[in-house]
């Protein structure tokens, strides 16, 4: 690898979008070259920034002829910014690059030559964030707050508002950098802090600050009081248990209609539209429930299960978070329904839950184990519904499924509009 910086001569016309967003071209001599922040049929002059033998990386100094699904960024940070990667495309574009990177990905890294939906879409195209994480860093050069800087990751651009984030995070993040002090010097530590905001439907807002020695609390009430969106605070310093600061211990959430408490850590998907789009898409093709045996693995808070036991199934779940599992059978307790939902691995956890009849796994971003996979594929069920956030894991999983099981129908879903990211719900059939 050859890291350079060439002069800017190299004219490009860009191909297509690879998973990540890059724009795809390639040089005279054939090598493919990833060019950051272009579209398809964009000519751009461009500077190399990183070669190998069999591709290199490109800065595009200036577009000399725009493609026709190119648009002018909204965010005015977006050239420096790192937090999205494809806002330069219009609306059509971005959820088409979507629905080929996962179909790719099928193709190249599962062997699986199949259809692939077109991505749904629904909600706003910006301030459907219900969760955001910035990092604070404070040295001798003052205070940065914000996100990493695309070429230069190691670096922040400070960044006093996030347009992907829902309005009451919006004016918390507002709030939280006026009421912090000087050289931040009410949040906790004394260097590196990440902050993570979390709103609820009601608007409510908690914060979760990570980092710094734990002799250094910092001022928490006068931080607190100066943000009247916030109703909860939690630190979790290095090397320490989380410790409640102020406000409440939870945060009381309505999802999809349901009344939950919910810890700092408790994960929810950070798009409420298209996780209710996501959520109908699975009732209606798991059908008619009742007297079925149902898994839901790494369940979060198991809803997926109360609401199908509630339907009738015999469905249980399983979740390693046990802060997770606690809201969720708050969460079963008051809807009157025993759902079984285990806190562990769900490796530890798979042999004593089948046989079953389907199973959904929504597993994070490293996707399934291989010990789960192959228990998944030597078991009795008919049908496996793969949640994934991350289509090259989704694509290896599907491979080491084996040949025994039938791709059907594959559905993206945009629940990250901006950038490259997408959820897909894959099913497998047993042949």
């Amino acid at each position: 690898m050859t890291d350079t910086a060439s002069d800017p001569d190299l004219v490009l016309r860009v191909e297509s979008l690879a998973h990540g967003g890059d724009g795809v071209a390639r040089e005279p001599d054939g090598r493919v070259v990833f060019v950051p922040r272009t579209a398809p049929g964009d000519v751009v002059r461009a500077r190399l920034v990183e070669e190998h033998d069999s591709w290199a990386r490109a800065r595009a100094e200036e577009v000399v002829e725009a493609g026709s699904r190119r648009r002018e960024p909204p965010c005015p940070l977006y050239d420096d910014c790192g937090g999205c990667q494809i806002q330069h495309l219009d609306t059509g574009a971005q959820v088409a690059a979507k629905r080929d990177a996962v179909r790719d990905a099928l193709q190249r890294i599962g062997d699986r030559k199949t259809g692939v939906e077109g991505p749904v879409a629904v909600g706003p195209r910006f301030g459907y964030r219900n969760r955001v994480t910035f990092t604070l860093r404070r040295g001798e050069g003052g205070v940065t707050a914000g996100y990493h800087r695309l070429e230069h990751p190691g670096r922040l651009l400070d960044v006093e508002e996030c347009p992907l984030a829902e309005e009451p995070l919006r004016e918390a993040w507002a709030e939280l950098r006026r009421s912090w002090g000087a050289g931040a010097g009410r949040m906790p530590g004394d260097g590196e802090v990440r902050l993570t905001l979390r709103a609820t439907e009601d608007g409510d807002v908690g914060l979760l600050a990570e980092g710094g020695e734990e002799r250094r609390p910092g001022d928490p009430e006068s931080v607190f009081r100066g943000c009247g969106r916030l109703v909860s605070y939690h630190w979790k310093p290095v090397d320490a248990e989380r410790r409640k600061m102020a406000g409440e211990e939870r945060l009381r959430e309505r999802w999809r209609g349901r009344d939950l408490e919910v810890g700092p850590e408790t994960f929810l998907q950070v798009n409420r539209r298209v996780a209710d789009a996501m959520e109908e898409h699975l009732d209606r093709r798991l059908g008619e429930l009742e007297g079925r045996r149902v898994l839901d693995l790494y369940a979060g808070v198991g809803l997926r299960a109360l609401r199908w036991a509630e339907a009738g199934a015999d469905a249980a779940a399983c979740e390693v978070s046990e802060e997770a599992v606690a809201d969720g059978r708050r969460a079963s307790e008051a809807a009157g329904v025993d759902v079984p939902l285990r806190a562990g691995r769900v490796e530890d956890a798979l042999e004593e839950m089948l046989p079953a009849d389907d199973v959904v796994v929504n597993p994070p971003r490293r996707g399934l184990s291989e010990a789960v996979c192959r228990r998944l594929a030597e078991s009795e069920a008919e049908r496996v519904a793969y949640v994934s956030c991350d289509p090259a894991t989704l694509a290896r999983d599907v491979k080491r499924m084996g040949e025994g099981w039938r791709v059907g129908e594959v559905q993206p879903f945009d629940a990250f509009p901006q950038t490259a990211h997408v959820e897909t719900i894959l099913w497998l059939h047993r042949r």
